[in-house]
């Protein structure tokens, strides 16, 4: 029962990052997607979030979800492997990834396309 309230936790901490980090890049249109289903069913819930450990982080997510045109999407684990890959190997190896060098590098990707 601990693990699950600290996927919970774990999960609805890395949402808020990302969340923060686009709202204040002040991004549109962004589909955020999560193997994590009752994340993703708590965010949509209009019910009180139920992780008491998460409950903060989970109003904070709702907020932005609310003013924004961003949407959150269940996908499962499945589909995803190579993510669920990357953060496997980043957690048996030792190994830290930026997410903000893949960003950079998405954006201008995305430039170079629209020129």
């Amino acid at each position: 029962m601990v693990a699950l309230y600290q996927y919970l936790y774990t999960s609805t901490s890395v949402l808020e990052w990302a969340t923060d980090y686009a709202y204040r890049s002040n991004w549109r249109g962004i589909v955020f997607e999560t193997d994590a289903k009752f994340v993703v069913d708590d965010v949509l819930a209009g019910s009180e979030p139920s992780g008491w450990n998460s409950f903060e982080n989970l109003n904070v997510i709702r907020s932005r979800f609310a003013n924004t045109e961003w949407k959150l999407v269940w996908s499962p684990r499945e589909t995803n492997s190579v993510a669920d890959g990357l953060a496997r190997f980043s957690l048996f190896n030792n190994v830290a990834f930026s997410v903000d060098e893949l960003l950079d590098r998405i954006v201008v990707e995305q430039l170079a396309l629209a020129v």
